[in-house]
């Protein structure tokens, strides 16, 4: 089963319809699933043993979401 690229964007218009997800564009969606991603990832990483690497990849989730908070702030200040 292959999950391709325009799976994702199906996937994510779905979403869309949703009233909980209806105020998140699709650069919120994608920025939310690249720290989902990385965080998983780097619990991967630990339980392989390799906790330094772990460590680090653990800590672009916070930077991730960082970055979303502020992409939607400016957005909101533009309206």
């Amino acid at each position: 089963m292959t999950f391709g690229l325009l799976d994702l964007f199906k996937s994510v218009k779905k979403l869309e319809k949703n009233c909980m997800t209806k105020k998140l564009s699709i650069a919120d969606l994608l920025l939310l699933t690249a720290a989902f991603l990385s965080l998983i990832f780097s619990e991967i990483l630990w339980f392989k043993g390799e906790e330094n690497a772990a460590i680090f990849v653990g800590l672009w989730v916070p930077s991730i979401l960082g970055f979303t908070i502020f992409f939607k702030l400016l957005n909101m200040s533009k309206k």
